[in-house]
C-alpha cells in the first residue's frame, strides 16, 4: 500500500533532516498548509521545506519523539553519531556573574542572553536541549562565533552532527553545530519574564522577614500562566496540547535560568533538604557530627 504524502513527508524528515516529529503532528501541518494556501504541493520536496517552516515555529516538548540515546547522560566519553535537530529550550552564558547572564539591553526589545557578554573569546554559552522528550546540556567547547549574529530565541532549533560527548554533556564547537532558526513564542515569553524578574534591583527587607529565593520569583514569573491553564501553540493544535498538558505545567527554573521538568512529587530538592536537616538535627542530639565522631570521642575522652 502506498504511502500517503504525509507520511512520505514524515519518513523524509527522518532520513534526509534528522527530525523526528510526530506523525499526527506531520499531518495536521501538512493539512493546514493545504488549507491556507487552497494548494497541494508539486512534489515531496515542495511539502517537506512548507513542513519545516511550520516545524520552526513549533514547540518539540510537544511534537517531537524520541530521538536522543537514553542513557546519553551517563556517557562519560563517547560520540553521539549522526545528525540530530535538537530544540534550544535556553541559552545561559555561565562564565558570567549570576546578575549578568541577563543583560537589561534584552527588556523591552529582544536580546539574546549572551550579549551581555562583552567578547566571545570570555563566554562560555551552556545550551538546555531537547528532543522533545529527553532533555541534556550543550557546553560551547569552542567559540561558535556565528551566535553573535543570529537572534537566538527560546525554541530555536539546531542541528547537530558526530558531537563529543564528555560525562552527559554535548561538545559543541563550530563543525559539529549548525543554527536552523526559528522561535517558540511560549518559551520565548516565559523566558521574558525571567529576564525581567532577574534583573530587578535588590529590595531591602526588615530582619527576619521571609525571603523568597530569585530562583523561585523567575519560576512563578514565567510559569503562571501555563500553571492558570492559559498556554496555547499555534501550530500544535489542542488535541497535541491537551495530551501534554500535564508535563508543561510541571517545569522548574534552575539556577541557570533553565527551564527543566520538575521531578516527582515527594523527591523535591527542598523535601531532601528538609530530611537532610531533620538528621543533622538528630546527629547534633545525639552528640554526633554527622559521621558518628561524636560518639567516639566521648569514648576517647573517658578513657583517657
Amino acid at each position: 500500500m502506498p504511502l500517503s504524502t504525509f507520511e512520505q513527508v514524515h519518513n523524509a524528515f527522518i532520513t534526509q533532516y534528522g527530525i523526528r516529529a510526530k506523525l499526527d503532528w506531520v499531518e495536521q501541518a501538512f493539512n493546514k498548509i493545504i488549507a491556507t494556501n487552497n494548494t497541494g504541493f508539486t512534489n515531496i520536496e515542495q511539502a517537506c521545506q512548507g513542513v519545516f517552516k511550520e516545524f520552526l515555529f513549533s514547540d518539540l516538548n510537544l511534537i517531537g519523539n524520541v530521538s536522543l540515546p537514553g542513557d546519553i547522560k551517563t556517557w562519560q566519553a563517547g560520540v553521539l553519531r549522526g545528525r540530530y535537530v535538537l530544540q534550544i529550550d535556553e541559552i545561559v552564558n555561565i562564565a558570567a556573574p549570576a546578575k549578568e547572564r541577563y543583560g537589561s539591553q534584552g527588556l523591552p526589545q529582544h536580546q539574546p542572553s549572551y550579549v551581555a557578554s562583552s567578547s566571545i573569546n570570555h563566554r562560555c554559552l551552556k545550551f538546555l536541549l531537547t528532543d522533545g522528550s529527553r532533555q541534556l546540556s550543550g557546553i560551547e567547547y569552542l567559540p561558535l562565533g556565528n551566535l553573535v549574529h543570529w537572534d537566538c530565541p527560546a525554541g530555536a532549533k539546531l542541528l547537530l552532527h558526530d558531537v563529543p560527548v564528555r560525562r552527559g554533556l554535548l561538545m559543541l564547537q563550530p563543525e559539529n553545530f549548525t543554527l536552523l532558526g526559528g522561535q517558540v513564542d511560549r518559551l520565548e515569553e516565559a523566558r521574558k519574564r525571567v529576564v525581567e524578574v532577574w534583573n530587578r534591583p535588590p529590595v531591602p527587607r526588615p530582619q527576619r522577614e521571609f525571603r523568597q529565593d530569585i530562583v523561585q520569583d523567575a519560576r512563578a514569573a514565567a510559569w503562571s500562566s501555563e500553571i492558570a491553564g492559559n498556554s496555547s501553540d499555534a501550530i500544535s493544535g489542542n488535541s497535541l496540547l491537551n495530551s501534554n498538558e500535564t508535563n508543561l505545567r510541571r517545569i522548574d527554573i534552575d539556577r541557570d535560568g533553565f527551564a527543566r521538568p520538575l521531578p516527582p512529587e515527594g523527591i523535591r530538592a527542598g523535601n531532601l533538604e528538609e530530611e537532610g536537616g531533620e538528621n543533622r538535627g538528630a546527629d547534633r542530639r545525639e552528640g554526633r557530627g554527622g559521621d558518628g565522631r561524636g560518639e567516639e570521642e566521648r569514648k576517647g575522652g573517658e578513657s583517657r
